[in-house]
């Protein structure tokens, strides 16, 4: 097609020389034999050599019969990386109907081909092309190739720039038909010179949309392909380096919503993103472009349904068979799980921190492997008097020796049991003092369940563990003060009414004489009916705590009769509730029965006294107070209920001669 359609005289020739096909301005102008296959050299002087020129293009002047010249341009046809040909232009004054005769070759070849001038205008173009026109072919002549095939301004800046540059040019566009579907085109643009000189511009068009949905470009299942490449885990696209308008994708719904092929195809970074979006995006794929061999990744983000996502995005350059950059690959991968799932985590340890920085507690995160430190609370660093980050990727011998000591034997027992959990209390040597801590270590695991860290959880009790001491010296003191009471304590919890502390074991009054009460409630200790009563005075004082109840008992057991005085009192929650009852119990049965016997003696010396007609009285000398029986009311002659015998009354009493004599005495 290049050398039939070439004004110019145009040669085809293989990799060694020889020629293949020859156009008729090339037989006038070298007085070509008929047939191909003989040698190029013989023909044209100052060839350089086929073997040695490779993929390079070559330009220069070349020896015709008679010692005239012309100017020649060798260009390499390539099939992926091998040279199948060469094509041979030589510039010469061609026959008159070059143009006429370039037109017909047009006509025959199977592509859509058109011939452009200067301006970008068709000179003439085939039916093939006029058919991707969906156009008479008379109507287009005179057009822009943009406007004869409906697409955009960037075909009509390429064809300029294959004009200026004088240089061959591919790109793929994407045509919009009037059913919906798009087609993918093919442009190949060749910079020739008219029989005038003035430059122009052959264009092949092809339609190669079934051929990128193959896997090779040539053959194959295309539905297998596009089936496989739906399915990925991501967004697939090709891009003309070019127009930048994409030509191929896969998965675009996963990165527009309710998107198809046909709302991507053929459009560009502008017409889709927002302005900025389209600015990073093509200033991405110009550094590319600028450096085809690299590989760029990068994460951003994009709103996809009213939704945030997250995308995975890796471009690269894909060649032509010249080596060329011709397409840009794009791979995206919504990655907003793994991002959220970050970001969770990136706040969970930023929530762990704060509550970790507040502990009032000691926090050490270490390697269950080599004990390093990867984690500590400010608590830890302010007991050590340490920044926390001084002692971060430090081991605790490194750390504090004394600390290292003490915590080795729990991290033994970890090592050795790492489902174990250690609690202990240690002491630790500071400049301040020793310190007291309890501690509680844990080995954590990872997600195969592989102990990984080692977490150590310390408080500094040095002052529970003194306050302790004095509570334990305190409540000695105190058992050994109430051991050593002559009556019986007891405490009771108000809401169980259980026995949870005696002073001594009772003997009597009691069920079982000499068995402890303790965790035993009244009615198993006490016969029934002395039980009934404790639960009625312990019932009291539930109901108010701050009242004192004091009751005396009497009842018999084998040992005899026995008197025994309550007190009662109850200890209260901060609620006011009931919390213990306390009871102290005094034996009094001998008090008892001393008093009814001074009882017995008083009525005895009383009724001697009114058989007797005789009194008794007694003064104390220290508080001058005067008592006497009731005999006396009776001898001196006085009411008992108006009399009240006083010092000064009583003297008024006795007998004038006998006053001084009682004074005196």
């Amino acid at each position: 097609a290049l050398v039939t359609a070439s004004f110019d005289p145009a040669l085809l020739l293989d990799p060694r020389g020889r020629v293949l096909l020859a156009n008729e301005p090339a037989r006038a102008l070298l007085d070509l034999p008929a047939g191909s296959g003989w040698p190029i050299d013989g023909v044209l002087g100052g060839l350089p050599s086929i073997a040695d020129l490779g993929r390079r293009n070559w330009q220069g002047r070349l020896r015709l019969a008679g010692d005239s010249f012309c100017e020649a341009r060798l260009t390499p046809l390539c099939r992926g990386r091998s040279v199948t040909a060469y094509f041979l232009c030589l510039r010469w004054p061609p026959v008159d109907g070059n143009e006429g005769m370039a037109c017909l070759a047009l006509e025959r070849l199977p592509l859509g081909c058109a011939l452009l001038d200067r301006e970008g205008r068709a000179v003439c173009l085939n039916e093939a092309l006029a058919a991707l026109a969906d156009g008479a072919r008379e109507e287009l002549i005179g057009r822009e190739l943009a406007d004869v095939l409906g697409l955009g301004a960037d075909v009509r800046e390429l064809d300029r720039q294959a004009l200026a540059g004088n240089r061959a040019m591919r790109t793929d566009h994407v045509k919009q038909l009037p059913d919906g579907e798009q087609r993918v085109l093919r442009f190949t643009r060749i910079p020739i010179t008219a029989p005038s000189g003035a430059p122009m511009l052959l264009v092949t068009v092809e339609d190669i949309t079934a051929e990128l949905d193959s896997p090779d470009g040539l053959a194959g299942d295309a539905r297998l392909v596009r089936s496989i490449l739906d399915y990925m885990p991501g967004f697939l696209s090709l891009k003309d380096v070019h127009t930048r308008r994409f030509v191929f994708a896969t998965g675009i719904d996963k990165v527009l919503t309710g998107g198809s092929r046909a709302d991507l195809i053929g459009r560009n970074a502008q017409e889709l993103y927002s302005p900025e979006q389209a600015a990073a995006i093509d200033a991405t794929e110009e550094e590319l472009i600028r450096n085809p061999e690299r590989v760029i990744e990068a994460q951003f983000a994009n709103e996809v349904g009213g939704r945030k996502r997250w995308f995975y995005s890796r471009k690269l350059i894909v060649p032509d068979a010249e080596g060329d950059p011709r397409y840009i690959l794009t791979f995206n991968m919504d990655i907003t799980d793994q991002v959220e799932a970050k970001e969770k985590i990136f706040e969970t340890n930023a929530f762990l921190d704060a509550v970790i920085d507040h502990l009032p507690a000691l926090v050490w995160v270490r390697g269950f492997e080599d004990g390093r430190v990867e984690r500590v609370s400010r608590r830890t660093g302010e007991f050590l008097d340490l920044p926390p980050d001084a002692l971060l990727g430090r081991t605790l011998a490194e750390v504090h020796v004394g600390l290292a000591e003490a915590v080795a034997e729990a991290d033994a027992t970890l090592r050795r049991d790492p489902a174990s959990v250690v609690e202990r209390r240690i002491a630790v040597e500071l400049a301040r003092g020793v310190r007291t801590l309890q501690m509680y270590q844990v080995a954590i695991p990872d997600s195969e369940g592989h102990a990984r860290h080692i977490v150590t959880i310390q408080l500094d009790v040095t002052d529970q563990v003194r306050a302790e001491q004095q509570l334990a010296d305190s409540r000695a003191f105190l058992r050994q003060i109430i051991g050593h009471l002559p009556l019986i304590l007891s405490v009771k919890e108000a809401t169980t009414r259980r026995y949870i502390l005696a002073n001594r074991t009772p003997t009597r009054g009691v069920v079982n004489p000499g068995a402890s009460i303790l965790g035993r409630r009244p009615e198993d200790v006490h016969p029934p009916e002395i039980a009934a009563l404790v639960n009625e005075l312990d019932e009291r004082i539930v109901a108010d705590p701050a009242q004192v109840i004091e009751r005396e008992i009497h009842f018999a057991d084998p040992d005899g009769e026995a008197w025994y005085r309550l007190r009662k009192v109850g200890i209260a929650n901060p609620d006011g509730s009931c919390r213990y009852i306390v009871t102290i119990s005094e034996d009094v049965t001998e008090r008892r029965r001393m008093l009814e016997e001074l009882e017995r003696s008083e009525a005895s010396l009383k009724r001697s006294q009114q058989i007797a007609r005789i009194g008794s009285w007694y003064f104390r000398l220290a508080d001058r107070q005067l008592e006497w029986s009731e005999q006396m009311y009776a001898l001196v002659g006085v009411d008992p209920a108006t009399f009240v015998p006083q010092e000064r009354s009583v003297m008024a009493l006795v007998h004038p001669e006998d006053r001084a004599k009682l004074i005196k005495a």
